[in-house]
This record gives C-alpha cells, sequence and structure tokens, in this order.
C-alpha cells in the first residue's frame, strides 16, 4: 500500500506491478523471465508463499514497532531527568536495568522483555526532553493570559545610592497556571520573586483581604456582567467589556482608600483574621 492506495506485488520478490500489468499473459511473462524455476507451481504454493510473508511482516512489526505505552512511559522517564537535572545516558544505563530486574523478579515470565522496547537512548531522551519543552514559553504565555496574577513592586538602594526596583510575580491561588513547566520557566524569569503555589515564596495570610482583585474587582464585575443572564458567548463578552470600560478613576481611588483600611487593620492586629470591611461606593 503506498499513499493509502493498494498496489499490487510479486509474492515472490516483492516487485511493484502496475494495473496493466495484471492481466493473465503478463503475469504469467514476469513468473517465468523472473521466476523459472516457479514456473510449474501449482496456485497452493503461492497462496503458502504469501501467508508466509504475511507472518514474517507481522513478527517484523511486533519487534520493531514501539507501542504507544512505551511511548508513553519514554516521554514520561525524560521528563523525570529532566526535572532532577540528572544526566541523559541514566535512562539507559541505570533505569532500564534496573526496571528489568524489578519486572523480572516481581512479575516473571516476558514482561522484561516488553520493558526493553521502550525507547531510552541517550539521544532519545534528549530529543523527548527538546520535543516537551519547545513551546513551553508560547504556552506559559497563554496559560497567564487567561488567569489572574499581580505584579508587587517596591524599590530598594544600593550601597552606593542607587536604587534598584524590585518585582514580584504573584498569582491567584488557582492550580491551572500552576503547573510544573510554568513554575519553572517563571523561577528562571523572576528568581526568588515569586509567589505563588508551589513557588519560592509562600502566599501571605488571608491574603485576598489585601487584593483588590478578590474583594473588588471580580464580585463587582460578576454581579453586572450577569445581571441580564447572557445567553451567547458574544453576549458575555460585551457585557464583560462594557463593565470594565464603565470602572471610573473616582471609583478606584475608593478601592485605594479601603486597600489603605484594611491594611491599617492588619498591621494594628498583627495579621488576625479581619472583619468584613464595606466597600461603598
Amino acid at each position: 500500500m503506498e499513499n493509502d492506495i493498494v498496489v499490487p506485488e510479486c509474492v515472490i520478490c516483492g516487485f511493484k506491478l502496475s494495473n496493466s500489468a495484471m492481466v493473465p499473459s503478463k503475469l504469467q511473462r514476469h513468473l517465468v523471465t523472473n521466476h523459472p524455476s516457479l514456473s510449474t507451481k501449482d496456485k497452493s504454493y503461492f497462496e503458502r508463499s504469501l501467508s508466509s510473508k504475511i507472518k514474517q511482516v507481522k513478527v517484523f512489526e511486533k519487534q520493531v514497532c514501539v507501542s504507544e505505552k512505551a511511548q508513553v512511559a519514554s516521554y514520561e522517564i525524560a521528563e523525570l531527568i529532566a526535572v532532577n537535572l540528572k544526566s541523559h545516558n541514566l535512562a539507559e544505563e541505570i533505569i532500564l536495568p534496573s526496571c528489568r530486574k524489578i519486572v523480572k523478579t516481581m512479575i516473571g515470565g516476558s514482561a522484561d522483555i516488553d520493558i526493553c522496547k521502550i525507547p531510552l537512548s541517550n539521544d532519545t531522551i534528549h530529543r523527548r526532553i527538546k520535543d516537551m519543552s519547545e513551546n513551553i514559553e508560547q504556552n506559559t504565555a497563554k496559560t497567564l493570559s487567561n488567569s489572574n496574577f499581580a505584579l508587587q513592586v517596591e524599590e530598594t538602594t544600593y550601597i552606593i545610592g542607587n536604587a534598584q526596583l524590585i518585582a514580584f510575580f504573584q498569582q491567584d491561588g488557582a492550580t491551572c497556571p500552576t503547573a510544573r513547566a510554568t513554575i519553572d520557566l517563571l523561577k528562571d524569569t523572576f528568581g526568588d520573586h515569586l509567589i505563588s503555589r508551589f513557588g519560592p515564596v509562600n502566599w501571605p495570610p488571608r491574603s485576598c483581604d489585601l487584593t483588590p482583585l478578590d474583594y473588588f474587582l471580580w464580585g463587582y464585575v460578576k454581579s453586572l456582567v450577569y445581571a441580564d443572564k447572557p445567553h451567547t458567548l458574544d453576549h458575555l463578552e460585551d457585557n464583560i467589556r462594557r463593565v470594565f470600560a464603565d470602572i471610573r478613576p473616582q471609583m478606584l481611588e475608593k478601592v485605594i482608600e479601603n486597600w489603605t483600611s484594611r491594611l491599617d487593620y492588619i498591621r494594628a492586629s498583627r495579621g488576625s483574621p479581619m472583619p468584613e470591611i464595606i466597600l461603598k461606593m
């Protein structure tokens, strides 16, 4: 079969035959010319030859082809090696022999032979890691564009008097933007200035009490966006754009005033739970 088209071929030599060569006279000519010693064989001989060839192909595919499970296992081991910053040849030299011994001892049979079908060569692990990391930046940018986060900006001064801007990247409490690849990229970008689940800096106690996005924006926007119960995605998007466009500077000033009140309470109570501070608009 070539390009999903069945192409006839000789069962003896594998020569591809054109459709025009399938007439009996031309088939006979091919047999006598290329296989004269078989020209007197009957039909059953060629049927047995075809059956034997099909069996050989199946055995070859079974031995050579890599199953989907073996491919998945190869990627999972490559991920473990990348995450733990280990040498690529560890998979073939240590992990594979260890897995064979474990499986042979615990399960027996031919299970250890199946383990050998997992592609774990040095070059394969390198390709797997490259494949997995190829689109991390794009995927992270896409994830962050659909999640809530904040940048905390502070200013400090060197001993010599030069100003230094310090930025902290802070995500919300959702788990969707905290995938391992995302956190690794954020750590590479922001270092220790990352406030997130699984990040180097833990979330401050009851941090939602001090986050305007949490105590004001999301609840305010949601209450107005769903006021007319939108039934289509376009309607919902129009409502979101309209509500955000209607937020005025005077409203944001009151939000900041409320934030300072919350901050004063947290300082005075040394971080104790906060009673509800009403945001009057």
